[in-house]
Parts: structure tokens; C-alpha cells; sequence
């Protein structure tokens, strides 16, 4: 439970390289991630390139403070249970961030996955900046880096009595 206690969304960063062990880490904690009927649909590109974090601006205000970002992509093709995609990918997602806190460093979830016309063209501008190949589907992207902020993972309890019900609602 520590580490999902500690684990907070990052939007401040300093001014230094995430490694390519702690990446491969994040990326091996995204495929630890449950799946429907073990389908694995995720795929994950990294960006690292100062120029392309800058120009993803355009996705979200946090991207060109991060030193590094992961997008989190997915095929239609050869699903087993398509309706559970968004399942799966978000399984991968919180894994990875939860991967982020323990290694120290800070991250932020950027969702990608919806039908609104604000994400509509956050996708598109990811897809042109990243060169995304049409067969791939965005779900979402995560911000990484070191906390600006030391406490930048401190516990806050957001536990609530008053939305679990007993078998009774």
C-alpha cells in the first residue's frame, strides 16, 4: 500500500535525463498489466527528442517540462475482447505509474482516449508529432521526470466512508 499512497500526478520537473534502465522498467510494468483473455494489446513509444516534447505542447501544457514521455497505443486488429481495451490499457497505465513513484521519479497520466472534440485534436496533434502510424490507436500518454518538488509524493488520504456501500446502495 505504501506505494499506492505515495504515487501523486507530477507536473513539475527538474532538469535531468530519465534512464533508459528506469524507462525499461516503467515498460516492463505496463506489460505486467492484467488483460482480458491475455490479449496484450498495448504497444508503447518513447519520446525522448527535446524538439518533439516541445512542439507536444500542443497535447498538453506538461510535456515540454517533462523530460521524457511514454505514449500508450493499441491495434484493433487481433483483439480476443475489444470492449476491453480501455480496461487493459488502463491497467498498464496505473502499473506504470505506480513503477514511476517507486523508482522516484514523477509522472503525470495525459488521457487520450475519448470522443470529444478537445481530445479529438489533442490525438491528431499527437499522431502528426510522433509520425503514429494510422493502424495504431492512441489511449494515453504519461509525462515523466524527476519532482521539482521533494514532497512531490506525499501521502494524502482521499479515503471516503461515504461512497462504499455493503450490499445495500
Amino acid at each position: 500500500m505504501d506505494i499506492i499512497f505515495k504515487r501523486r500526478s507530477v507536473r513539475e520537473f527538474k532538469d535531468l535525463p530519465v534512464e533508459d534502465e528506469k524507462i525499461e522498467m516503467l515498460l516492463k510494468a505496463g506489460m505486467q498489466a492484467p488483460s482480458a483473455n491475455n490479449q496484450r494489446p498495448w504497444y508503447f513509444l518513447v519520446i525522448k527528442d527535446e524538439q518533439k516534447m516541445k512542439e507536444l505542447e500542443a497535447v498538453s501544457r506538461v510535456l515540454p517540462k517533462a523530460k521524457c514521455a511514454i505514449l500508450l497505443l493499441y491495434k484493433n486488429e487481433n483483439l480476443v475482447s475489444p470492449g476491453m481495451v480501455a480496461s487493459d490499457m488502463g491497467a498498464a497505465m496505473q502499473n506504470m505509474l505506480l513503477e514511476t513513484a517507486h523508482l522516484g521519479l514523477g509522472g503525470v497520466w495525459i488521457g487520450l482516449y475519448s470522443a470529444d472534440n478537445k481530445t479529438k485534436t489533442k490525438v491528431e496533434n499527437c499522431r502528426r508529432i510522433c509520425n503514429v502510424p494510422e493502424e495504431y490507436e492512441l489511449y494515453s500518454m504519461i509525462a515523466l521526470g524527476y519532482p521539482e518538488k521533494e514532497d512531490a509524493n506525499h501521502f494524502v488520504d482521499r479515503y471516503d466512508q461515504s461512497r462504499v456501500f455493503y450490499e445495500k446502495i
